[in-house]
């Protein structure tokens, strides 16, 4: 069995132990006596400044920014652009006319498109974009749609603007000048025609603008022939030799160019062929009613010598009134008319010209066979007289 110690009297041993170890220990080396220092004067006492401390600025968190995406980029541009081109094609088509409230509606939409369009100015402006976007989807679209609707309405008054234009170069007498060239015409309307029918707007259009540009010549090719021919007729080219001339060199230039597809000066040519034989034959009508005129004016002077106003009253009269509405005709220039009136009181005072003078070689006649009668009678008398003075002998 083992015996314990109380806690109190093993703590008392312990001390007691230490200090007897203490006791028993060796004594240190006294230290030395230190020097003495001069005194000195102390220095002033720093003034210590509490440290700064710099406080780190805070740190800003940037908002996110939403921006155009480039999708959203391409298909706002590839709107614009159909957009454009479809209104283009609706308007060429005519579609105001055609479908006014259809293109009125396509048309507000494509002016929202340009109108977000202008409030799109950096690419943040997220929703302009997308805004421009879809109004020009839908005026695409719209007009899209207003022409398809146009082009049959369009399609069927060309096809009667050539007709009416065909028509023209009939009446001028194409068929009878050139049926070969008339055939071309009509071949390049039924292309057209045929190109309206597969919805082919721009090529159908250059068609028809063709065959209308080859009537037309076809039409001044026609006038400008049957003009000269009227003048070549009435022998009257040698009055503007100068634009009869002219007028026939371009119409044989605009035949070349037509034949050779250069409708362009074809038209020049054929236009100005026609503008100048009219000219010459206006101006041949003219100058040729002036001598008509003149000859008649000459008739009634012979007329007037052989004294017709007197010998035949009522034929001058006739041949005077005649000449008098024939001025009026002339000064009216209408000088076809006064031409032919002018040639009627010609051959009217020409009549009565030749009646007067029937009429005094008549009178004459007659003068002088009286007076040969009285010389007849005054010489038998003097035969007489000396036939009495001889018997009274």
């Amino acid at each position: 069995m083992k015996l314990s110690l109380p806690i109190g009297v093993a703590f008392a041993m312990s001390v007691i132990l230490l200090a007897a170890s203490c006791a028993g220990a060796p004594k240190p080396a006294p230290t030395p006596p230190e020097e003495p220092v001069a005194a000195t004067e102390k220095p002033a006492p720093v003034e210590e400044k509490p440290a700064v401390v710099e406080k780190a600025p805070p740190v800003e968190v940037a908002p996110v920014v939403e921006t155009v995406d480039e999708t959203t980029l391409r298909s706002f541009a590839d709107a614009k652009e159909r957009a454009e081109k479809n209104r283009k094609q609706a308007f060429d088509l005519e579609a105001p006319a055609y479908l006014p409230a259809e293109w009125k509606s396509a048309e507000a939409q494509f002016l929202d498109g340009r109108s977000f369009e202008a409030k799109a100015t950096a690419p943040t402006e997220v929703a302009a974009y997308k805004g421009a976007l879809s109004s020009y989807t839908s005026a695409a679209d719209g007009f899209e749609a207003v022409a398809r609707e146009a082009l049959p309405l369009f399609a069927r008054d060309r096809a009667a603007d050539l007709a009416k234009a065909r028509k023209t170069a009939v009446d001028a007498g194409i068929e009878s000048v050139s049926a070969s060239r008339l055939a071309r015409a009509d071949g390049k309307a039924d292309e057209a025609a045929s190109l309206f029918a597969a919805a082919d707007f721009y090529g159908a259009y250059a068609a028809w603008k063709d065959a209308r540009e080859m009537y037309v010549i076809l039409y001044a090719g026609a006038a400008a022939y049957y003009v000269k021919t009227d003048i070549d007729k009435r022998g009257i080219a040698g009055f503007d030799s100068g634009n009869y001339s002219l007028a026939t060199g371009k119409l044989d230039a605009a035949l070349v160019s037509f034949d050779g597809g250069r409708l362009a000066p074809a038209r020049d040519d054929a236009e100005e062929s026609l503008l100048r034989f009219r000219l010459a034959l206006a101006k041949g009508r003219e100058l040729y009613a002036y001598g008509r005129g003149t000859a008649a004016d000459a008739a009634r002077a012979e007329a007037r010598a052989l004294k017709a106003q007197v010998a035949v009253k009522a034929e001058f009269d006739a041949a005077s009134d005649s000449f008098a509405k024939a001025q009026a005709l002339y000064k009216a220039e209408n000088f076809d008319d006064a031409s032919a009136k002018f040639i009627e009181a010609e051959r009217m005072f020409a009549s009565a010209r030749d009646n007067a003078a029937i009429k005094r070689a008549a009178a004459e006649k007659a003068l002088k066979e009286a007076a040969d009668r009285i010389a007849e009678n005054e010489r038998a008398a003097m035969e007489a007289d000396i036939v009495l003075e001889g018997g009274a002998r």
